[in-house]
């Protein structure tokens, strides 16, 4: 295995995962949520899979204790996990020999060298435990190394801190591995490596895991550490990272494993200096991750990778510290594992991020000779069909942080259906050889790639007008040759004010998205005598007809209003 970056001197153990931010269940204990599975998130119900375990409250010696989970009953002196002293000698007699250099004074505590041991492991040495047997959870809401925790107010009735500032550790735990912190109320909280360590009210015995899993945000203190762990952050939701909290990301350029094949990364040279690999074996994770979804490969310069559902995995090489996610944008992304597709995207974007490609990187393109809007016609016909081959997906997926209500389809002439981006429908250009070739762009200047964002001015083409700008979505733009357009450095005059521009409104755009048949040059914006904004082109102001009422109506050309074409000089 390769050595990962910020990797702890932990043999055998490769940081991954962990989730920020915003709840998305009302049962994940964050704010004042009480963090647990399915209740009630007030101030005295925690709501454990519908069960109030009131934090407080322990068990008397001798008395049954209802389990909240199941319902059963657990007799003897038996804490609920809620209200233990982690540093403390509590449950005597319930404590776990883990038989590694360890001494039983008498008492039945655990001790090690003659001192109570404070954390241990379970019985099978899968997951740590308090010393009265109760598992200990981390919250992937919390940054790990950050000494804050994100679980509080109500969350605590349901998770209780850790509070021990320097435990006793049984063998195998490490001393180094331990720490601790102030927590905002003032109390101490233990650390595991950097994640806060807690226990579960609806554990109602030594032993019991019940807590594993809550709202895929709370999972048992695993040993060995895991490998790869989800964050959360408010924004993006759950993604992984590994085990010190990095955030691992992929690269939509790339193309993912499927049916057997390796995957095939378009990140290499100079581009992994920025984006270091992930390179991961056999991988420790928490129970809500699949071990069947990771794998590596060996990439074409001979290193190793890992892989999430045939996804290469990457760092970033700017972010210094746990729960940074500077490296998301369009083409490289953080991974939710529970919301990410398995498969590639039917929609995705170029290299450069500005255009939309098919699944297999091709550029998609629109046709000025088409009419787009919520019932889009198609001009390509016939042989150019044989060239221009439409885009064929009923519902397209979308790569993550596209907006999928953008897309849509329509049935052509010919009843094939055809996708359609803002009402544009989309094709492919049979003179692209390459993913990510462009050469269709400009052709007869008529065909433009299908920009992402959309263009906020394009270009139509009339039978008997030629080309002429519209908006993005198709609506047509004129100019009033009564006007005064800008010259030598002036701004130009509207000769339509008052009630014309109720008849003529106006178009504004700043900082415009055109097809390379508009030039951006030739498109400015001026204030009116009027204080409003209007776009120009070529010196002239821009303007609407009131009544055109769908996309490429032209009923405003005449003597003084006419529409613009943007080819012709």
């Amino acid at each position: 295995m390769k050595t990962l970056l910020n990797q702890p001197n932990k043999a055998g153990v490769v940081h991954i995962l962990s989730v920020l931010g915003l709840c998305l269940l009302p049962a994940v204990g964050c704010g004042d949520d009480d963090g647990s599975d399915g209740g009630a998130a007030d101030g005295d119900s925690t709501g454990t899979d519908g069960a109030d375990a009131d934090a407080d409250a322990d068990a008397d010696a001798g008395e049954d204790v209802t389990d909240p989970d199941t319902g059963g009953e657990s007799s003897g002196d038996t804490d609920a996990g809620s209200d233990t002293d982690t540093g403390s000698d509590t449950d005597t007699g319930s404590d776990t020999d883990t038989g590694d250099s360890t001494e039983d004074d008498g008492t039945g505590d655990t001790t090690t060298g003659g001192e109570a041991v404070d954390i241990e492991l379970n019985e099978d040495g899968s997951a740590l435990v308090n010393a009265a047997g109760y598992t200990l959870y981390i919250f992937t809401n919390d940054v790990p190394g950050s000494e804050a925790s994100s679980c509080n107010d109500g969350c605590l009735k349901t998770w209780t801190p850790v509070s021990v500032e320097a435990p006793v550790v049984a063998e195998p735990l490490d001393d180094a591995g331990f720490s601790s912190f102030e927590r905002a109320d003032g109390t101490v909280q233990t650390t595991w490596n950097g994640f806060p360590l807690y226990t579960f009210a609806g554990d109602a015995a030594a032993g019991e895991d019940n807590g594993d899993g809550v709202g895929e945000r709370w999972w048992s203190a695993a040993y060995p550490f895991y490998d790869t762990t989800v964050l959360y952050d408010a924004g993006l939701s759950t993604y992984l990272a590994d085990q010190s909290g990095m955030t691992l990301y992929r690269f939509l350029n790339d193309t993912p494993g499927a049916d057997g094949a390796d995957p095939v990364s378009a990140c290499n040279g100079g581009c992994v200096g920025a984006w270091p690999l992930l390179d991961l074996e056999d991988p420790a994770l928490p129970s809500a991750l699949d071990g069947d979804d990771f794998d590596r490969y060996m990439r074409a310069d001979g290193d190793y990778q890992a892989t999430f559902r045939g996804w290469p995995l990457y760092y970033y090489a700017a972010d210094s510290s746990p729960g940074d996610t500077t490296g998301h944008g369009d083409v490289w992304q953080v991974v939710d594992p529970f919301l990410m597709a398995a498969a590639p995207p039917d929609v995705g974007l170029n290299v450069a991020g500005d255009a939309l490609v098919d699944a297999d990187g091709y550029t998609l393109y629109i046709f000025s000779n088409d009419v787009p809007g919520d019932a889009p016609s198609s001009g390509c016909v016939g042989g150019c069909l044989n060239t221009w081959a439409p885009l064929e997906i009923d519902t397209p997926v979308v790569a993550p942080g596209m907006d999928a209500d953008a897309f849509g389809s329509y049935m052509r002439t010919d009843g094939t259906t055809q996708t359609t981006y803002r009402g544009w429908p989309l094709y492919t250009y049979a003179g692209d050889v390459s993913a990510d070739d462009d050469n269709g762009d400009g052709v007869g200047d008529v065909w433009w790639t299908a920009a992402y964002p959309a263009y906020d001015a394009t270009v139509l083409n009339d039978g008997t007008l030629g080309s002429y700008v519209a908006d993005a979505s198709g609506m047509s733009l004129y100019i009033f040759l009564n006007d005064t357009p800008a010259a030598d450095g002036y701004d130009p005059v509207s000769a339509c004010n008052g009630g014309c521009v109720g008849s003529w409104p106006l178009f504004d755009v700043v900082d415009g998205v055109f097809p390379s048949g508009i030039a951006g040059a030739d498109v400015d914006r001026y204030m009116r005598a009027d204080g409003d904004y209007q776009a120009t082109f070529r010196g002239w102001p821009l303007y609407y007809y009131a009544a055109d009422s769908s996309p490429g109506d032209i009923n405003g050309q005449g003597a003084v209003w006419q529409v613009v074409d943007p080819i012709s000089d």
